[in-house]
């Protein structure tokens, strides 16, 4: 993991017992992007968690600005996004309590 915050998230979504792998590969009509976590939901759909640890480097930035067209054209509806801050915990049990509902 390349964060404290993607360990937090990786933690619970094992202790949730959601299935999911970190930066699985994902084909897309160009090529190839790796999202941070593919979590397969109890229904076996996939979502994409990007966890955007470093908004405002511009080449960070660059990169999310081509992921994020490539998931609202080619993965519609499957993104799912949690931010850096002091309320990762929070952000991340909810989204979790969500796609446990999926």
């Amino acid at each position: 993991m390349r964060s404290k915050s993607e360990v937090i998230i990786a933690n619970l979504l094992y202790y949730e017992g959601l299935e999911y792998e970190y930066e699985a590969k994902l084909q897309h009509t160009s090529g190839i992007i790796k999202p941070d976590f593919t979590v397969k939901t109890p229904s076996g759909k996939y979502i994409y968690w990007e966890h955007l640890g470093m908004l405002g480097s511009e080449e960070y930035d660059q990169v999310w600005l081509y992921k994020k067209d490539i998931y609202d054209n080619q993965f519609s509806g499957q993104l799912r996004t949690t931010y850096e801050g002091i309320t990762i915990n929070n952000s991340a049990i909810k989204l979790i309590q969500e796609l446990k509902m999926l």
